[in-house]
């Protein structure tokens, strides 16, 4: 009586991936106002941490038109 078990072959399944872009416009949104936030947080910090939350949204929103070439 023969123990040992044969190891069937498996075949390769090759899957289909729709490429799509790294970078697109969800994501550039999402990197702009990341951003941002972090300009404004690191502004606060810099500036003794005086600020109020309504402030930071406020100099967020100023440097996120920044970014995206706006002012006012």
């Amino acid at each position: 009586m023969n123990m040992t078990k044969t190891k069937e072959a498996v075949a390769p399944q090759e899957e289909t991936v729709a490429v799509t872009s790294v970078f697109d416009e969800d994501q550039s949104g999402r990197w702009m106002r990341d951003s941002a936030l972090g300009y404004a947080m690191t502004h606060h910090k810099h500036n003794g941490g005086m600020t109020t939350p309504q402030q930071l949204v406020d100099n967020a929103n100023v440097f996120l038109n920044f970014l995206q070439g706006e002012t006012k």
